[in-house]
């Protein structure tokens, strides 16, 4: 993950891009006056779309007429399974399971789990565990199937179907895509702080490194009303050292930052010696904890 792959995936922010997919024939939806009504794509006419860039990789399948499958993982998030429906689903459970396709030998469906169901746009959320399970099957070839989704059919339920056809390519993409994401959130990263081991004030590999997600994040956005940093020492000298230390410290994480590209306009330094800990005590863990300086972050 160096810096070549972030720079390539940073231009292709926001960009929507079809991953192999077979020429647009046209999508199916099967419906059974006594049964469930079947939303899924046709084999022939599958779709992947990969949307990629340094805060979020997102690959879906559009459901003709239904809606779409997604998977992403934001930065500094867990990654997700979300399906969303232009349909009225309402709230219940619905079953999850892995079946063959019809092109290969018929195979015992596998269930997974009986999966909650929300009425709204996103009837269905899964955690990584379960997505990744369904990640799993579909590089099997398998179809994971949504059966008895609660809606208002003349059946009462709706039955979901993914199709595998294609997957594998886009699947390296989606996982190049996560190897390029920042280590967190612009939420967090505008709360960042930086510790430090001894007495000193200067700034480490491990500051630089968090310091450096931060910018990243200053370079993607706009808005930045304004950027608080605000120096502390722990409590092992007299006031007046304890002060100016802190004062260093801030000193320094604004000149690496305005040295970086920062508008110094922007900065407001602060610094407040032992005052204000974070961690109560003399011992060695809670004056580690109080000799710090923060970045805050706020957007207008």
């Amino acid at each position: 993950m160096g810096g070549p792959l972030i720079q390539k995936e940073a231009s292709a922010c926001s960009q929507t891009r079809p991953v192999r997919f077979f020429a647009a024939l046209g999508a199916l939806v099967f419906v059974a006056s006594a049964q469930a009504i079947d939303f899924g794509a046709r084999p022939d006419a599958a779709e992947w779309k990969l949307r990629r860039s340094t805060l979020e990789c997102r690959l879906s399948q559009p459901i003709p007429f239904f809606g779409e499958a997604v998977f992403r993982k934001n930065a500094g998030e867990s990654p997700e399974f979300v399906l969303q429906s232009n349909q009225r689903l309402l709230s219940g459970d619905a079953s999850l399971s892995l079946q063959a396709p019809p092109w290969r030998e018929t195979i015992e469906p596998i269930l997974l789990a009986s999966v909650p169901v929300q009425s709204g746009a996103d009837p269905v959320r899964l955690s990584e565990t379960m997505a990744d399970r369904i990640l799993e099957g579909l590089l099997e070839g398998l179809v994971p199937v949504f059966d008895r989704l609660p809606s208002m059919s003349r059946s009462g339920h709706t039955r979901v179907s993914l199709v595998p056809v294609n997957f594998r390519a886009a699947y390296g993409d989606y996982r190049e895509c996560l190897g390029g994401l920042l280590p967190s959130s612009f939420a967090q990263a505008a709360r960042t702080r930086i510790n430090y081991p001894g007495g000193g004030y200067e700034i480490d590999d491990a500051a630089r490194a968090r310091l450096d997600v931060l910018l990243q994040h200053l370079s993607l956005v706009k808005d930045v009303k304004a950027i608080y940093i605000d120096g502390y020492s722990d409590d092992t000298g007299r006031r007046p050292q304890n002060l100016e230390l802190s004062k260093q410290r801030a000193q320094a994480v604004v000149d690496y930052l305005v040295g970086k590209g920062v508008d110094a306009k922007l900065v407001t330094m602060r610094y407040y010696g032992s005052r204000y800990p974070v961690a109560r005590g003399r011992s060695a863990a809670a004056r580690a904890e109080n000799r710090r300086v923060t970045v805050r972050v706020e957007r207008g």
